[in-house]
């Protein structure tokens, strides 16, 4: 799908990941059921599900509210077990609700299947975990006497890989991807790499954007392998992201989806790691 909002609920829809539509001139568009969800190893299963919205005309928060889809039967299968999610509201994703699963736990090399019932509709999507990969050194690197970058290390196994970093602060509670944060191993073929990690964008006041971080925050680094799919997905929604921010450059490549049935989005699985980092104190 094309950009479909120009407005606050097409900010929403980036921070959380969901798909951007196909711009209409008219008043009559197909509203599609949005899928972002994720299965980290040792984590369990989460889905946020949104409906799209009209590019055109004006955006309440009303409509906000009512685009979050809270009442739909989500599942997750793995090879051994089936749960039913439940809903939960929360402070980690942008629009406030999440389906979390309690019993199934992902693990690496496991594969996972998902499945949205909702207004007549049957999505469906499979996933596996990738096997894990850790950071050798995360650090804080003072730029001047406010603020800090963040550098990062490790050395990439022989195979095919493909990483996503992410940022939290306190501030902002929830993980957003870091800007050009998705990387894969073409990018360092002497399978070394050293990585900044940027602050991902503020979409509201992007016109204040600085890559660094505060003295005063502390982030929280979630650095995750990925399969192909994943990879695919992430690079060219940052590449929207961007081209979103520049009239120069429009957006005209669709998101990919591995979400079957009649909706869109997407449905990955990660070995993730954690990483705090913080001004240092002397």
């Amino acid at each position: 799908m094309k950009r479909l909002l120009r407005t606050l609920f097409f900010v929403a829809l980036l921070l959380l990941g969901g798909c951007l539509g196909k711009v209409r001139t008219d008043d009559a568009y197909r509203q599609e059921l949005i899928v972002e969800g994720r299965i980290e190893a040792g984590g369990r299963a989460e889905v946020v599900l949104t409906t799209n919205l009209a590019a055109m005309g004006e955006i309440t928060q009303e409509m906000l509210e009512e685009a979050v889809v809270r009442w739909a039967k989500v599942t997750v299968a793995s090879d051994d077990e089936t749960e039913v999610l439940t809903g939960y509201r929360t402070d980690d994703y942008m629009p406030g609700f999440v389906y979390r699963s309690n019993r199934i736990l992902g693990r690496a090399g496991g594969s996972y299947r998902l499945t949205v019932e909702y207004s007549g509709l049957t999505l469906t999507a499979e996933t596996t975990i990738p096997a894990s990969v850790a950071l050798d050194a995360v650090e804080c690197v003072p730029v001047d006497g406010d603020h800090y970058m963040i550098q990062a290390r490790f050395r990439d196994p022989v195979q095919k890989n493909a990483y996503l970093f992410e940022c939290r602060t306190a501030e902002e509670g929830f993980f957003r991807p870091a800007l050009l944060g998705v990387v894969d191993d073409t990018l360092f073929p002497d399978h070394v790499a050293d990585i900044t990690v940027n602050r991902p964008l503020d979409y509201v006041h992007i016109g204040d954007y600085s890559q660094y971080f505060h003295r005063d925050e502390e982030v929280v680094v979630r650095f995750s392998a990925m399969g192909e799919f994943g990879y695919h997905f992430w690079s060219l929604f940052e590449d929207e992201v961007l081209n979103a921010m520049n009239p120069i450059f429009p957006s005209t490549v669709n998101l990919p989806s591995n979400i079957g049935g009649g909706g869109r989005g997407i449905w990955c699985g990660y070995a993730s790691r954690y990483y705090r980092v913080a001004w240092p104190q002397r």
